[in-house]
């Protein structure tokens, strides 16, 4: 499994886990029609990893 390090990279799954130093405050954003999301911000040492790969992602098991 890859490390990523470049801009703009994105990790997709149904469980994610994220460890940073700082967070910022939930924001609400929109994603299509009348369903609503949350976003927030990692900063100053940010590491994700996906805890539970997901079903609805194509190629998302391929590597498992």
């Amino acid at each position: 499994m890859g490390t990523h390090f470049k801009n703009e990279d994105t990790l997709k799954g149904d469980t994610i886990k994220c460890e940073a130093r700082k967070i910022n405050k939930k924001k609400k954003i929109r994603k299509s029609g009348r369903h609503k999301a949350q976003a927030i911000l990692l900063k100053d040492n940010a590491e994700c990893t996906i805890t539970k790969p997901s079903k609805h992602f194509k190629n998302a098991n391929k590597n498992s």
